[in-house]
């Protein structure tokens, strides 16, 4: 447990993170309430919550930093691994807040990791494997609006929801944007600002916008 609070130091030395064990430990407290409710132990860090917490499951540590927000109210419910963390002000949203068509919901797997500012939106099923990590600002958006004749209003012309799989071991750089119908097979790494829509086969490094595989992992 002491590995997770230790610095690395250049020369391949380690140092015990003391600040990090308090911080921990002050954002287990906080989490309290919600660690009772959901029967697995969660680090909230100020101004994150938790909605609908009887449509979210999973077991192992949960971690929330500032002004996380984690909607689980969802036709499918929210899975969410074993050592799963948000960076702060990320958002999880499969519905609205006030109502609607509801949202499908998501499953992450354990180990996956999200930086500051990310966004997924799992109106559409979203699927995401184990030990993946995705870099500040990215964006996943399993849902889209139809496009109706300039003489019909789009916003209630309703929506498709394709979803989006992604594999385990991805890297997913800053401010890439996943779009709905996006597959992003194992072990891939998605270059940053990227936009994906469509399939991307395993190992495979691509970038740009859209996403173009640009050579294989070695």
């Amino acid at each position: 447990m002491l590995k997770s609070f230790q610095y690395i130091l250049p020369d391949g030395s380690r140092r015990l993170n003391l600040r990090g064990i308090v911080r921990a430990a002050l954002l287990a407290l906080r989490g309290l309430p919600d660690a009772l409710l959901l029967r697995r132990p969660m680090l909230i860090a100020s101004g994150a919550r938790v909605t609908g917490t009887r449509y979210i499951r999973g077991t192992g540590i949960l971690k929330l930093e500032e002004q996380v927000v984690v909607q689980g109210e969802s036709a499918q419910g929210v899975s969410l691994g074993a050592g799963v963390s948000f960076g702060s002000h990320s958002q999880l949203r499969p519905s609205s807040f006030y109502g609607g068509l509801l949202g499908e919901g998501c499953e992450i797997g354990a180990g996956t990791t999200f930086g500051p500012l990310a966004y997924i939106g799992c109106a559409g099923m979203i699927r995401i494997g184990r030990d993946c990590m995705f870099g500040p600002r990215v964006s996943l958006i399993a849902e889209n609006h139809v496009i109706t004749p300039r003489t019909e209003t789009m916003k209630h012309a309703g929506v498709t929801r394709a979803g989006i799989e992604i594999g385990d071991d991805c890297w997913i750089g800053a401010n890439v944007v996943i779009l709905d119908g996006a597959r992003i097979g194992n072990g891939c790494v998605i270059g940053a600002g990227s936009v994906v829509r469509g399939e991307i086969p395993p190992y495979s490094i691509a970038v740009g916008a859209p996403a173009r595989v640009v050579r294989e992992r070695a």
